[in-house]
């Protein structure tokens, strides 16, 4: 049997268990990092690649607990591909892949961050059946819709042979379950030189050239005006680099470096937003949302991670942190914050 004909059912377990399996994933990687601190590279790069498959599983169960369709943009998937290609630039060079294309873009209505979900999910399948990759955005009209193609290939033209148990499946398996809980169409044909992705949605307008962006963002927002946001941070050039882009987006910040600095701010004012590198489901960063929540609740909360590739918008009623890379602040802190704020209560 071909590996692309074998069944994964994501859907056919409890979301509970899914997402145990990916914390539990993600969790021991980061024991391992921590205790294996001069790992070579290339043990290393495999050991975030884990890392971030196990956020992966448990960024979809998240996602697929709460409404389809939730918070609608209008998003260019030409656009939106040439950002998922710079996230992705330093994972394409460990993998020696190249990445061509798309030269046109589409505009669609659908969920920013499930968008961006679908679209790792599917690079990083991709990137282990082969190491070519053409990307492209046309029409398709039976039935109408913009798609996204990936077809990826190998060197030389080699031919795609059965691997029984790839692990490849585990990514198809969560982007088949993400996509139809987000009523986005989704294929897979395998050919003898190429394997074809398309992820595909109603189309809001025709076909257009698309250059990359600059900068290159996803979602775009416009920040509101006025809003207080208390920033916790301990390491101190994060908090530094934070401050700075967030006092430039015209935000009112408050800086503090521990949990105890954070509570004492409380007797002064209560912010819109927090960010924090601390990991919220740490006991005492858990304690000061509760104080926050509790005095506001449209409280939004960005959360600074260390995995690469990070920029996950919350979405609403999931309960759970928008999430941005400390690596990359400059591209994700003001947008993400923008996209949180700017959500209703």
């Amino acid at each position: 049997m071909n590996a692309m004909n074998i069944p994964l059912r994501v859907d056919s377990l409890p979301a509970s268990l899914l997402a145990q399996i990916g914390e539990l994933v993600a969790s021991t990687v980061a024991q391992v990092q921590q205790r294996w601190p001069a790992a070579p590279p290339e043990a290393a790069a495999l050991l975030e690649e884990l890392e971030q498959a196990g956020l992966q599983v448990q960024e979809v169960v998240r996602m697929l607990g709460t409404p389809a369709g939730a918070m609608p943009e209008q998003v260019n998937l030409g656009v939106a591909a040439l950002q998922a290609r710079a996230e992705w630039t330093a994972a394409l060079r460990r993998a020696g892949a190249t990445w061509r294309g798309p030269e046109a873009g589409c505009e669609v209505l659908t969920n920013p961050a499930v968008l961006k979900q679908l679209l790792d999910l599917a690079i990083a399948h991709a990137l282990l059946l082969g190491t070519d990759l053409q990307v492209e955005v046309d029409k398709r009209f039976q039935p109408p819709l913009a798609a996204l193609r990936i077809e990826v290939s190998r060197p030389g033209g080699e031919l795609f042979a059965a691997r029984p148990g790839d692990v490849g499946e585990l990514h198809w398996a969560l982007l088949t379950a993400l996509a139809q809980h987000a009523g986005v169409h989704v294929e897979r044909q395998v050919r003898a030189l190429s394997v074809e992705l398309l992820l595909g949605w109603a189309p809001l307008g025709a076909l257009e050239p698309v250059g990359l962006p600059e900068p290159a963002m996803l979602p775009h927002t416009e920040m509101p005006t006025g809003c207080r946001v208390l920033l916790l941070e301990p390491h101190e050039p994060t908090r530094v680099q934070a401050e700075r882009l967030m006092l430039q987006a015209g935000l009112q910040v408050r800086t503090v470096a521990t949990v105890d600095q954070a509570m004492a701010t409380l007797a002064h004012r209560v912010p819109d937003g927090l960010v924090t590198g601390i990991e919220s489901n740490d006991p005492a960063c858990a304690q000061l949302l509760q104080e926050l929540r509790a005095r506001q609740p449209g409280l939004r909360v960005v959360e600074i991670v260390r995995q690469a590739h990070s920029f996950e918008i919350s979405l609403p009623g999931s309960g759970f942190p928008a999430r941005v890379g400390r690596d990359d602040l400059d591209r994700t802190l003001v947008p993400g914050l923008a996209q949180e704020l700017s959500m209703p209560t």
